[in-house]
């Protein structure tokens, strides 16, 4: 559980680093 929980918070950073980009948007829940 704590493994799945520690992806999704690096996916999150992930789309704020890449919220620059407008393909991101697509991909940002």
């Amino acid at each position: 559980m704590l493994m799945l929980a520690l992806m999704f918070f690096l996916m999150s950073l992930l789309c704020c680093n890449c919220d620059s980009h407008d393909e991101s948007q697509d991909l940002h829940l």
